[in-house]
């Protein structure tokens, strides 16, 4: 995945690339740890397991789905090596129209939408799911 720096957040830095290979002109996005430069694929594990364990929830939601058309996917992020340096990044399927609904801090979007609806009730189920653990 080509990129260049775009954003931040609190311990990264986030890029818009496109895949190269097999993907190729597929959007992507790409994280790196503002720290400096990372070689071992185990900085990005709580990343990953955050994610194994999302879709763990996923897989329940889906099984207690009123209908197909509230079933829930998820992308999954990979581990790339730069070739130019071997550094460790991140990079994972662009979400198109990305909007954010939550988050660990308290935020909710207010909106009675059916979209906003469906994921708050979303998060809803995984706290009850994981026993207040995950949200």
């Amino acid at each position: 995945c080509a990129f260049e720096a775009q954003r931040q957040g609190t311990c990264r830095y986030v890029a818009k690339g496109q895949y190269t290979g097999q993907r190729s002109g597929e959007p992507c996005v790409v994280k790196w740890f503002k720290t400096g430069a990372v070689f071992e694929d185990t900085f990005w594990s709580k990343d990953l397991k955050a994610v194994e364990k999302a879709a763990e929830i996923l897989e329940a939601w889906n099984l207690y789905a009123p209908s197909e058309d509230v079933v829930m996917q998820i992308n999954q992020p990979g581990v790339w090596e730069k070739i130019n340096d071997g550094q460790k990044i991140l990079v994972e399927p662009l979400l198109r129209d990305f909007q954010k609904f939550n988050s660990n801090t308290g935020y909710m979007r207010w909106s009675r939408d059916d979209i906003t609806e469906l994921m708050h009730a979303l998060s809803r189920f995984s706290y009850h799911y994981t026993s207040g653990k995950y949200l």
